[in-house]
């Protein structure tokens, strides 16, 4: 416990020298958000297997003890070299995130339909704040084990951990009974960051209102065979009578590390359907 929680303090201390460059750093609810989720991580330190969730998996051995918190990279990092990943020839609403960071010039969003919104979180907490206030603050009740009533937020100190970092990622919000006719694709790659291994913490938050359909594919990679770290964060919220098709591949290079958590909230009479294919690290 000794080196977790000398990892976590780490953490801490990253967090301190960020915080106030975070996007949303103004938004009082998102501040005491972010600030009460890195006590919580600072409280659990990393999982280790002495926590049942996490019994079979030593983050000590993949995360650096003194981790880089990736920022916005552009090298390295081209049009060209992503084009593996692409859905085509399916046309869809394509987003490109390096480091968690929204890059437009690698993005084809196209034309967007009436009642869809497909933006960066750094756009949507400017733009749009309530609706990320809506969704974040509920992963606060994952603490409590619902078939025991037993309180323990070990499990989920990566998700404390994503909610306190998160700098960048996608939002994606259909209004009541919008039908999206192509998918939406989401691509996250982590970058290495002046020759250390880096670390992300990506945020996906889907939002389907009642009657609503959409397909979402997320795809996370990594920069060739840089060390890297990935840990993502996506929660899916799907309305009454909504629909959402969600596909994941985790395709991170070799010397990579993918810490993926989701969170689906489903309403009366909804449908979500998910898969993940993991041939990466």
């Amino acid at each position: 416990m000794g080196a977790s929680k000398h990892t976590s303090d780490v953490y801490v201390d990253r967090f301190d020298e960020i915080r106030d460059r975070l996007p949303g750093a103004g938004l009082p609810w998102l501040k005491n958000l972010r600030s009460g989720a890195i006590e919580r991580f600072a409280d659990c330190g990393l999982p280790n297997s002495r926590v049942e969730e996490w019994k079979y998996t030593n983050l000590s051995r993949i995360l650096d003890p003194q981790p880089v918190l990736a920022g916005p990279s552009v090298n390295g990092v081209h049009r060209a070299s992503l084009k593996q990943y692409y859905l085509d020839p399916t046309p869809c609403h394509r987003m490109v995130f390096v480091n968690s960071y929204y890059r437009p010039d690698l993005s084809e969003t196209g034309v967007l339909p009436a009642g869809l919104t497909l933006c960066s979180l750094e756009t949507a907490l400017a733009d749009r704040p309530e609706l990320l206030e809506a969704h974040w603050g509920i992963l606060h009740d994952l603490s409590e084990d619902r078939l025991s009533g037993k309180n323990d937020l070990k499990p989920h100190a990566m998700i404390a951990l994503n909610t306190a970092f998160a700098a960048g990622g996608a939002v994606i919000h259909l209004d009541h009974n919008v039908s999206l006719d192509g998918p939406i694709h989401l691509i996250y790659l982590t970058a290495l960051e002046g020759g250390r291994p880096a670390m992300s913490h990506p945020r996906t938050l889907v939002v389907a209102e009642a009657g609503a359909h959409a397909t979402i594919f997320e795809t996370f990679i990594g920069n060739g065979g840089d060390a890297h770290c990935c840990n993502a964060l996506t929660q899916v919220a799907v309305g009454p009578g909504a629909r959402v098709c969600h596909y994941k591949h985790q395709g991170e290079a070799p010397n990579g590390a993918h810490i993926g958590s989701s969170h689906i909230c489903l309403a009366k009479n909804s449908t979500y359907n998910g898969f993940v294919l993991s041939d990466g690290a």
